[in-house]
């Protein structure tokens, strides 16, 4: 990834990256959540209240085009590009 291409919300305080065809997006995603505000996965607040996760993992699986989204959740702004970025922004 490049910097430019993020930098419409600034430097991440998290950046992820994860295998599209390996890894559910929505479980990266609460992983590194978790893992940046240092809290258990499960004391989180449901990623259906953000997203829904059934959506952002389909979007992931082949055939798949490349696409970006932005939503709030937990404390942080994320940026969750299907081509296996993820980039945690705080609030």
């Amino acid at each position: 990834m490049t910097g430019q291409r993020w930098s419409e919300v600034g430097s991440p305080d998290v950046e992820v990256s994860f295998d599209p065809t390996d890894e559910r997006p929505s479980d990266v995603l609460v992983r590194a959540v978790a893992v940046a505000s240092d809290e258990d996965p499960m004391r989180l607040p449901p990623l259906l209240t953000a997203v829904d996760p059934d959506a952002l993992d389909k979007c992931a699986r082949p055939p798949r085009s490349s696409m970006t989204v932005r939503f709030p959740y937990a404390g942080y702004r994320v940026v969750l590009s299907t081509d296996g970025y993820v980039g945690l922004f705080g609030e």
